[in-house]
């Protein structure tokens, strides 16, 4: 007669449910350590999903900042030009001066113009920036023909009157620069580069 093959009990606990041959405990250690690698693998997965999403975030995060600091730095520079024309020309109190130098002011505008007119708005997702940039580009331009009116006005001579070109830079800077801040502040939250310095008051 065969003899039936020892009982071996789990944690020597010796109840009849926890005892069991050699063949069937090799036969539970193979299904349990199945399952574990299943469970493992599925874990393994989606934390590398979750790993892929958080980077997509973190990038998406990053490149829509740097959309923010690049749009601002058009605002930002379109306010700091009006306010370098106005302290260049205010001095003169409506006395002439040196068209030269308004073709290099008009120069310097006309380049953040281009640039601000190259933004595409709809990948802003908040009205107040696109609003901020299509300000920009609504007053910009007027200040640009207030500079052309200048540079024409001086046909007889190779001065011209600063005034109206005063008032219209004192004025485009206004209007800009709650627009900058806006920006600036945006900018702040979102752990950017931007830096008051950029944004005079």
């Amino acid at each position: 007669m065969t003899t039936p093959p020892p009982d071996y009990c789990l944690l020597w606990m010796g109840y009849w449910w926890s005892c069991m041959s050699k063949t069937e405990w090799s036969g539970w250690v193979q299904a349990v350590g199945s399952i574990l690698a299943i469970l493992a693998t599925g874990w393994g997965v989606w934390f590398a999903q979750r790993a892929q999403e958080r980077q997509r975030l973190r990038a998406d995060h990053t490149e829509y900042t740097r959309l923010l600091e690049a749009v601002f730095q058009l605002v930002g520079g379109a306010h700091q030009i009006a306010r370098k024309i106005h302290d260049y020309v205010a001095p003169f109190n409506g006395k002439p001066i040196a068209a030269a130098s308004v073709r290099t002011m008009r120069a310097e505008l006309f380049a953040v113009l281009s640039a601000l007119e190259r933004v595409d708005v709809t990948r802003l997702d908040r009205f107040e920036f696109v609003q901020a940039v299509l300000i920009a580009n609504a007053v910009v331009p007027d200040l640009l023909l207030e500079l052309d009116n200048a540079i024409i006005r001086k046909t007889l001579s190779d001065e011209t009157d600063g005034s109206e070109i005063d008032f219209r830079a004192q004025e485009t800077a206004e209007v800009l620069k709650p627009h900058g801040k806006l920006l600036l502040d945006a900018i702040d939250k979102r752990g950017g580069a931007a830096s008051s310095d950029t944004f005079p008051g």
